[in-house]
């Protein structure tokens, strides 16, 4: 099922090759499959389960965002090397926090279970929050049912620090105070200015 799900994402199957795959995955939920492959649609389906994100309306930017950090980390997901720093930079109430700091480690782990995250911004208040409120959508009954073998271990699961049973981690650190050293990360986000590095 992933490997499929890998392939048809990279774009490496033949014609023929891409309508065997999809007539296998059509046996599974197509919607988790969707937005397994998708930010875009992730972003779309698991919206309303982050706490106190209220209603979603769609505007031209959020899909350069989706776009944007999908394109960058499918290098990381097939272990390439990075092309570029990815960084974004805009108002305040653009949804920036929801989509980059909680909705796409989410995501990420769906591709890449065993993504190591770093997050990290000016107070520790905001990085346990946003960490936590990712947190809230994986553990959300939607996001287990869709991608039931990401499970977070029950020895390392809390607001600035969890892990996923398959090797996936994200820790969290203020840049002027708890330090990363010594943790290394697949994916850092950088919060003072909403920068994530991929």
């Amino acid at each position: 099922y992933n490997c499929l799900l890998n392939m048809c994402a990279s774009g490496s199957l033949t014609p023929q090759e891409r309508e065997i795959a999809a007539g296998l995955l059509s046996k599974c939920n197509p919607i988790a499959v969707k937005c397994r492959l998708s930010f875009t649609e992730f972003v779309k389906e698991f919206w309303d389960e982050v706490p106190g994100a209220g209603k979603l309306v769609w505007n031209w930017h959020l899909g350069v965002f989706c776009r944007e950090l999908q394109i960058a980390s499918e290098r990381v997901f097939q272990g390439l090397p990075k092309e570029y720093d990815l960084i974004l930079n805009v108002s305040p109430g653009t949804s920036k926090s929801t989509i980059w700091s909680i909705l796409f480690p989410a995501w990420a782990w769906t591709r890449m279970p065993s993504a190591r995250i770093l997050t990290a911004s000016h107070t520790d208040d905001l990085v346990l929050d946003l960490a936590n409120k990712a947190r809230h959508v994986i553990k959300s009954e939607r996001y287990r049912g869709y991608f039931p073998r990401i499970v977070l271990r029950y020895d390392q699961d809390t607001k600035g620090y969890y892990a996923n049973t398959l090797g996936g981690d994200r820790k969290t650190c203020t840049v002027a105070g708890k330090s990363p050293t010594g943790f290394h990360g697949h994916i850092l986000i950088c919060l003072p200015w909403e920068i994530p590095i991929i």
